[in-house]
């Protein structure tokens, strides 16, 4: 939404013209950002999911007998699902790094536009 309403300002204040190499940056940065923020909720919603799957696998767990084989296959599964929503959120919060580092390029990006 930023990049909409700079693109807009920078239009009507004639700021930024197809061959400038400035603008060029910048708009070549200003994708970036969207597609971290989109892999970062991607990966956020992934890990609810294996949180949850990982909650109702514990609950199968414990209404089977304490030492049936079938109690220990559903603590793994609860396991595994726990060991997924640990990455699926570490994927997470690189995302999100590399959104701020994208949201910090495209700022700068900006700055050298506008004070040219």
């Amino acid at each position: 939404m930023a990049s909409v309403v700079f693109v807009l300002c920078g239009a009507r204040a004639r700021l930024g013209h197809e061959a400038d190499p400035l603008w060029q940056t910048w708009t070549g940065h200003c994708g970036e950002t969207s597609g971290h923020g989109s892999r970062a909720l991607q990966s956020l919603r992934s890990a609810a999911s294996h949180v949850r799957a990982s909650r109702d696998a514990l609950l199968m767990a414990r209404s089977l007998p304490r030492l049936s084989p079938d109690r220990a296959a559903w603590v793994s599964a609860a396991l595994n699902f726990w060991r997924r929503a640990i990455w699926a959120t570490t994927e997470a919060m690189g995302a999100a790094r590399r959104m701020r580092d994208a949201v910090t390029v495209e700022l700068e990006d900006a700055w050298m536009v506008l004070n040219r």
